[in-house]
Formats: C-alpha cells, structure tokens, sequence
C-alpha cells in the first residue's frame, strides 16, 4: 500500500526533519504512528498524502512512484485516500452534514443514495444534532469528529489520521478507535498518528515511533 525508501524531509535550508525512513505499510494493514510533538508525525502523513515532496528517497503508494507523477493525477490518487489533519480544514460554507458528504458528492453519488449513511455516521460520532451547523459554530472537538466522520465516510484505501482524538474526552477517543478498526476489517489501511500512548491498548497492531527523525518499530 506505502512503502518509503530512504526518505528524507526538510523545510528550506533547515536541517531534516526525518531523516533516511524506511517503512512499508501492508495493504490491510492497522499501524500506530508515535512520536513526541515535533518529531516528524504530520511531516510523515502529508507525504503520504502528497501534500509534501520528500527532499531526497522514493515514496510508493498505490504500487506507484509519487515521486514522479504529475499534478494531474494527484487528485485520482487523492480521492483514494481518507486523511483527517490537525487543521480539519472544513469548508466553513457547507453545512457538517455536507462536510462530511463531500467525497461522496466528488465521486458522483446522488444524495438519495448517502444520505442515510451520512446521517448513520454522523449520529456513530456524535453529530447528529449538529447535522445543519456550519463549522465556525462548532467547537474543536466537533470540528475533528466531523473532519474524522468525512474521512472514512467513502471507505477509502487509505485513511491517514493525524491525532485523531486529540481534542474528544478519552470515552469517545475509544469509540473512534472502535470505528478505525471497524474500518480497517473492512479492507481500509490505516496509518494513525498519536502520542496518545493509551490508544495502544485498544487495538493490537504494529507501532513505529520517530525520535529525532528517524523511524524504529517498536512491535
């Protein structure tokens, strides 16, 4: 599904912020990402996702070298993946029901046809009162479940969840890592970012740790 082979990361001339990582991530697969804050984490998950080039190695995703492939298909590969960043970034124009819609909208799905399974979901996270607000009315831990909800709404290949429960009390953090790993029995591979350390017990599954830009497995 993701494999890095010597990568390398860093911003302008500044020195790496990961440094020759090396990691293959196997379709189906559920893997925990830790790290101290700073450590690399999202600068991680946003190559995965494209949204940063790596300054030197060769990232695969897909069975395809995205080190080389052009802006045009970026977006083909993006729509394969669900990813939920620590900025959520909603679209403060569109309701949360139709934040968390978007991709199916994108894909070219009727209404009629999610509703709903976008009304089950939100109801799962919590949501579903806050169906027709906006998300400048939400307040952050809203704002992440809906960023959460609209990643997996599509089932993707991929989720990337960067602390995902990083603002929800620690009942509702294990009812979305209960919804993750519902995903990934499904076929969805899921790489997940936390420094959460009591995620860890809910799912058994590898962890690989950063420190000081460099990745080790711990298990």
């Amino acid at each position: 599904m993701l494999r890095l082979e010597r990568v390398g990361l860093s911003y302008g001339r500044g020195a790496e912020v990961l440094k020759d990582v090396d990691f293959e991530l196997q379709r189906g697969s559920f893997c925990f990402l830790t790290g101290a804050s700073g450590a690399g984490k999202s600068s991680l998950l946003k190559l995965a996702f494209m949204a940063l080039h790596p300054s030197r190695g060769r990232i695969k995703l897909f069975d395809q070298d995205i080190t080389r492939v052009s802006r045009r298909q970026l977006p083909f590969l993006r729509r394969r993946i669900g990813v939920v960043f620590q900025d959520f970034r909603l679209l403060d124009h569109l309701t949360t029901f139709e934040n968390v819609a978007l991709p199916l909208r994108v894909a070219g799905k009727l209404p009629r046809n999610y509703e709903r399974d976008v009304r089950d979901l939100l109801d799962w996270v919590g949501l579903a009162k806050q169906a027709d607000s906006y998300p400048p009315v939400l307040s952050g831990g809203e704002q992440q479940r809906a960023a959460i909800a609209r990643a997996v709404i599509s089932k993707p290949e991929l989720l990337l969840a960067d602390e995902p429960t990083g603002n929800v009390d620690p009942i509702l953090a294990r009812r979305l890592i209960r919804l993750f790993a519902e995903l990934n029995k499904l076929g969805t591979t899921v790489l997940l970012a936390t420094h959460d350390m009591n995620l860890l017990k809910h799912v058994r599954a590898p962890v690989l740790h950063l420190e000081n830009g460099a990745l080790q497995q711990r298990h």
